[in-house]
């Protein structure tokens, strides 16, 4: 709602969004007494002993948001006025303050509307941050594709735990990303392990998006907004967390507030380093040879593989060939499988350890659905041959009993079977994860993604995610006899 104000104490109040909560705290005086000073029942003067306070709370505030809001403010009301310093802007507070002509100084002289007009809805409380953002996301899907939003949650106080609120605002992160909306979020890293843990548990889904963009840092020092969401040149969320009672967000929808809020996220970015990276190559074998995934395999550590649809590993001639009997391609073609082919027995033999054990987890509902589809699209090879290219569902099963047979004998291997209709860690998810080393994650749908983590700390909790998977998974599920057993059920071969 727009809101007129009635003193022009009122006016800057409401241009930096500033509670009368947070200014008694501030100024040490009772909220009644900002009230009244606000709405006029009481003059705020220059003989008032908390003038000079309340002055200087203001221009603080100013400096903390880093919008030079009061600099642009003073700037269109006095063209050439100086306003670098914080005395120049106390001296323009002072005489905004106790200006009796104020309304007529802020309405612009041609057009009588506000210099400055913050249209903004308040929402109160804990619960209203979660009905907020659920606005946010009802607005950005009535949008066209390839929005941006982007943001961050200095506190992330909703994120210390799961429950069902912050579940229903990661499904709608998840919306936005199959919308082609890019994601783009700041995360303050310094905090407890725990915290971190259960910050990335919920990040994780999100970060996995090839349209999404996570950046970290570890500063202390806190911005003045403990929370900013923005649809990019549409809208912003904005909010501090306090106690239930002083929790408050406020979506601002007026131009000006926008490209305020849009300067400040692009200057606050430049704090930040990048969390995830893509790694060039869409053809997962050929980043074996890459120096980032060189240095992966270096790192002789234990290991953890969820293989949730097609694997990349192989392990046999026989499989290609069968497939190239198959399918109708050129020398050219043939030449691009074989060497992917080539490139995957070698990353083989890095990726099993010889001292470290290797645990994978295999999906029951995903291999008893090869033998039920006549064709499956393999998107490694759509991306190699630039073409949708399908293949018999049983040459995926004959490449998966391959690699049982060729890892049957080896005890550092542990293989288990996610059980029908069991939840996922995280829903048609491929990831390979080291304990304190880089992390590889891939889509088997999108194969544009190959993320590597810089920040080790986010590693390990990657790794501890996927560690207390495997620690939940029925012991049954991970019996190498009964996980043999029905793999050669499904397959018809004797493993």
């Amino acid at each position: 709602m727009a809101k007129k104000p009635a003193t022009p104490l009122a006016y800057l109040m409401d241009m930096l969004y500033i509670q009368g909560s947070q200014l008694a705290r501030t100024v040490h005086v009772d909220r009644t007494i900002i009230s009244r000073w606000r709405n006029g029942r009481v003059e705020l003067g220059p003989k008032s002993p908390y003038f000079e306070e309340i002055i200087r709370a203001i221009v603080k505030v100013n400096k903390e948001r880093g919008l030079n809001t009061l600099e642009r403010f003073f700037s269109s009301l006095e063209p050439g006025i100086a306003v670098d310093t914080e005395q120049d802007l106390e001296s323009c507070v002072s005489r905004w303050l106790v200006d009796r002509e104020f309304e007529a100084k802020y309405a612009d002289k041609e057009s009588g509307n506000s210099l400055y007009t913050a249209t903004y809805k308040i929402y109160k409380g804990i619960t209203g941050k979660m009905d907020a953002l659920d606005d946010m996301f009802d607005t950005l899907a009535s949008l066209p594709k390839g929005e941006t939003f982007w943001g961050y949650d200095a506190d992330s106080r909703v994120f210390k735990q799961n429950n069902n609120d912050t579940r229903k605002i990661q499904k709608r992160f998840l919306e936005a990303e199959k919308n082609k909306t890019k994601l783009i979020t700041m995360i303050y890293l310094n905090r407890s392990q725990e915290e971190i843990y259960n910050m990335f548990e919920y990040w994780l889904p999100i970060l996995l998006s090839t349209s999404a963009k996570a950046y970290y840092t570890y500063d202390m020092e806190r911005p003045f907004y403990d929370y900013i969401f923005s649809i990019k040149g549409k809208q912003t969320l904005v909010g501090i967390n306090g106690t239930n009672g002083d929790t408050y967000s406020a979506i601002y929808t007026d131009p000006m507030s926008q490209r305020q809020f849009d300067d400040f996220l692009e200057r606050h970015l430049e704090r930040f380093q990048p969390l995830t990276k893509n790694l060039g190559s869409r053809v997962v074998c050929n980043d074996f040879t890459r120096e980032n995934m060189e240095a992966f395999n270096r790192n002789d550590t234990d290991q953890y593989v969820i293989a949730t649809s097609m694997s990349f590993l192989s392990s046999g001639k026989n499989i290609i060939e069968g497939i190239l009997m198959d399918l109708c391609l050129s020398s050219e073609e043939e030449h691009r499988l074989i060497d992917y082919y080539d490139n995957c027995r070698v990353g083989l033999s890095q990726f099993l350890s010889k001292e470290k054990y290797t645990r994978i987890i295999l999906s029951l509902d995903y291999i008893k659905s090869l033998g039920q589809q006549p064709v499956i699209e393999v998107p490694v090879f759509s991306a190699l041959l630039k073409r949708k290219v399908e293949v018999a569902g049983k040459h995926v099963i004959k490449e998966l009993v391959s690699f049982l047979k060729f890892v049957k004998s080896d005890p550092k291997v542990q293989i288990a079977l996610r059980p029908p209709a069991s939840p996922e860690l995280i829903e048609n998810l491929n990831i390979w994860v080291k304990d304190g080393a880089a992390a590889y994650f891939h889509f088997d749908n999108d194969l544009s993604t190959r993320i590597v983590t810089e920040v080790f700390s986010a590693v390990n909790t990657f790794y501890a995610m996927v560690d207390k998977y495997w620690e939940q998974l029925p012991y049954d599920s991970k019996d190498k006899e009964w996980v043999y057993d029905q793999i050669s059920k499904i397959s018809g071969e004797k493993l």
